[in-house]
């Protein structure tokens, strides 16, 4: 008994060691060359989305001159446009008490007439009065106011009027 142990010597921890060491100097590699790949990548995405937003403010340049000349045409056409329907509350609300109005006839230049009776002289003098004095109108005419009676013997006036809307 004599023998001393010896361990047995195998080549199989050297090899794992070995490759392990491969494999992890590979995989270190590996990583090395996905980031380099990944850093060229975000390079190019950075100069593409700097492109894009050049194309971006370009765009938009163009489309706040085209807005701001839709604007000014929208502004024109308001201003130029006439609410008849405001015209003719505006006038309604000067006709005093006595005078009757038969027909509104308008027309693009926003001159309106109007025709109708009333029961006095003075009655059609008040409507005019109140049209002359409105900010709504101007540029009162009368071409013609005739006196007359009905058949029931009553005295009217008719009258007709031209004006010109001044509210827009």
């Amino acid at each position: 008994m004599d023998k001393t142990f010896e361990a047995p010597s195998s080549r199989f921890l050297p090899t794992l060691v070995v490759f392990v060491f491969v494999i992890g100097l590979l995989y270190t590699f590996f990583l090395v060359f996905e980031r380099v790949s990944l850093n060229s990548s975000v390079a190019s995405i950075e100069e593409n989305k700097a492109e894009l937003q050049d194309k971006m403010n370009a765009l938009k340049d163009d489309k706040i001159a085209e807005l701001y000349s839709a604007q000014e045409l929208k502004t024109s056409i308001e201003e130029a446009t006439t609410y008849w329907s405001q015209v003719l509350n505006n006038l309604n609300g000067l006709v005093p008490v006595g005078v009757f109005v038969s027909s509104y006839s308008a027309s693009e230049d926003a001159s309106i007439q109007v025709s109708g009776v009333a029961d006095s002289f003075s009655a059609v003098a008040d409507f005019i009065s109140a049209l002359s004095g409105s900010k709504d109108f101007e540029s009162v005419f009368v071409p013609s106011v005739t006196s007359g009676v009905t058949s029931d013997g009553q005295d009217v006036v008719s009258f007709s009027l031209n004006a010109h809307n001044s509210s827009k």
